[in-house]
Formats: structure tokens, sequence, C-alpha cells
């Protein structure tokens, strides 16, 4: 197993610590939370750091893993981001903390985390813009990455992750499906250079039509669980990839790939994605699906 030095950078907004790791040999950076009750438990895994932001190009080779066609997880631009400046700005209502990447082309890539003061959720979103002299297209842009999941388990201990997500159709609520990572082959093989992927998403305007824009993931050993959530009313997806030790749960807009969806990049422009929220504790998943719903709430009041 490849093993990779680190720097780490965490913040702490009430009861969540967002982690994020930058690699001292690529650049690259990485993003977990977890329960600040429980950080003393952490023991993240010395694998590559996977970036915080996928981004794809047209033209872009595909990635390493033999998932051509199945993934665009780390594209030929997204390996080339490297670390440049991290700034935090805080006001009455909220913190933001703001991380600016570049590509080997000089394109800015930039990664927004906000906490909204008195509420358990984190909102993420992501922005790129075309600083070279001609057009690009856009293939991929997601809201959010995270990686290490679980930072609590020991690797590869079987019946521990799990995933839960709703399915759905026209005029239908959610019907719970819940199955252990192993269920989808999202286990490393003994020679961990295939990545294993399970995509979940819809194609159109009726953003439940398959499933809901939801992922949970259950660190069931140590009773931790994250919830993943996409504000977006067109095509998404959400995927979790796996490759070596860390599991990884990515969303957003729906890719070239899957959705069919591009976009033109005109020098000095950009473009940022709808927002996605996430949160983490501990208890069950179902409490802290209802922690991720606080900030909806708070906005209908």
């Amino acid at each position: 197993m490849i093993k990779e030095s680190r720097q780490y950078k965490t913040y702490t907004f009430d009861s969540i610590v967002a982690a994020y790791s930058i690699s001292e040999k690529s650049g690259a950076v990485g993003l977990v939370i977890y329960p600040k009750s429980r950080a003393h438990e952490v023991k993240i895994a010395e694998t590559p750091v996977d970036s915080l932001v996928q981004v794809a190009l047209a033209g872009d080779t595909a990635s390493k893993g033999f998932t051509n066609g199945w993934s665009m997880h780390n594209s030929e631009t997204t390996q080339t981001l490297t670390y440049l400046d991290q700034s935090v700005e805080e006001n009455q209502q909220q913190i933001s903390i703001t991380t600016q990447m570049q590509d080997a082309k000089g394109n800015l890539v930039t990664h927004l985390l906000t906490w909204h003061k008195g509420y358990p959720v984190l909102e993420m979103q992501s922005r790129f813009e075309n600083r070279t002299a001609t057009a690009v297209w856009l293939e991929n842009l997601s809201s959010f990455s995270m990686s290490q999941l679980s930072p609590f388990s020991v690797p590869n201990q079987p019946r521990t992750l799990s995933l839960t997500r709703f399915r759905s159709k026209w005029a239908m609520e959610g019907r719970l499906e819940r199955h252990y990572i192993e269920d989808y082959q999202l286990e490393p093989s003994w020679k961990p250079s295939g990545g294993s992927v399970e995509k979940i998403g819809q194609v159109g305007s009726m953003p439940v039509r398959g499933f809901f824009p939801y992922l949970g993931v259950a660190d069931e050993a140590h009773q931790v669980y994250w919830a993943f959530q996409l504000a977006i009313p067109t095509s998404w997806q959400i995927e979790a990839y796996r490759k070596q030790d860390d599991l990884i749960i990515t969303g957003g807009l729906a890719d070239y790939n899957y959705g069919h969806w591009r976009k033109s990049i005109l020098p000095g422009d950009h473009f940022e994605t709808p927002i996605a929220r996430v949160t983490v504790g501990t208890g069950s998943q179902e409490a802290v699906n209802q922690q991720l719903a606080t900030l909806t709430q708070a906005s209908l009041v």
C-alpha cells in the first residue's frame, strides 16, 4: 500500500471538526469531518490524499483504476491540483473557509465550506475559473468530495461501513435501502489497482426520480454517522468510490459520463456548483439525518 505524509489543518464548528489534509508530495488537498466528541479516536490512514474537489476538462486522460466510462473520479485535471491558499472569514451569522488550488494549466479551483452558527450542518460548493487564454469545456465539477471514511475504523474490517439511500419514483415516498459496502463490492482487491464505484443519481428535472439526492454513511463499529445532501433541482449524482483503504463520497451535478453535462468556460469566466449540505454525528443514522434537516427547516420558518 502506498503511503503519503501530509500536513493537517483542523477547524471546529461546535460539535463538528473539519480536518483538511495537504499532501507534502503532490500538494493535493483532502477533507474529512468527524464529531468533536470522538476526535481522540481519529486515526487517518496514510494513503494518498484524495482531492476535496473533483474537476474534469474535455481532453483529460482518464484516471488509473479501470473506471473509464464508469467514473470521472481523479481525472487528469484533478490529479494536477495543488494547494495555493486557505482563508477564514467570520461574521455574526457564519464562518466560511475558502481553499484555493491551481491545476497544471493555471486554472483556479476553489472549495468553499460554510458553517451557519447554531446549526450542526456544513455547506459546501466549488468554483472553477478559467485562467487560460482559450475557452475550455468543463465536464465535471463536484459540490463536495469527502475522503478518509471512516477515520475511526481499522482498514478493510468487513461489515463495518454501510450506505443508506432512499429509492423513489413519481408520487411515492422514499424507500429506505441500507447495505454494507461489501454488498456493492466497495472493498479493495488484494492488489488495489482497480477502483470500485457505486453511483446513484438521476437525469432530468425530477430530482427524486430513482433516488433522493442523499446518501448516508455509517461506521457501525464506532456508531459514527455521516449524511450528504444535494440542493440540486436538475440532473445530479452521488458516487461512492473505493480504491485503497479509504471510502470516498463525491456529489454534485451529473458529469459528462452520467448526465452528458458540459459547459464552455471562456477565458476569465467562472462556474459555481450548487450547494451540498453535509453533517456527522453519533447515535443513529436517523438522528444524524435529522441534523441535516435543521438548516432547511430554519429557512421555512
